[in-house]
């Protein structure tokens, strides 16, 4: 997630621990911050389709490359 993050910096704000990453949009192009991992159960972030929906999208890929569907299901509602 960090090359993600690394490469579209032009898009968000990211804080990146060692086993986090917490990013939102920039300025008025941010809405909901995205946090992963969130909390045990039901986590959702809503992007209003705002451009950093996209960082948030390949974020969500890879996550899903380490973490089978049982584990980690993604949704999308537009």
């Amino acid at each position: 997630m960090r090359r993600i993050v690394d490469a579209r910096r032009d898009l968000v704000h990211a804080e990146i621990g060692a086993a986090s990453v917490t990013l939102n949009g920039l300025g008025e192009a941010g809405h909901e911050e995205f946090v992963f991992p969130g909390e045990v159960g039901f986590n959702f972030t809503k992007t209003a389709g705002k451009p950093y929906d996209e960082v948030v999208t390949a974020c969500l890929l890879v996550a899903r490359d380490h973490f089978p569907p049982p584990r980690l299901r993604i949704q999308s509602r537009l």
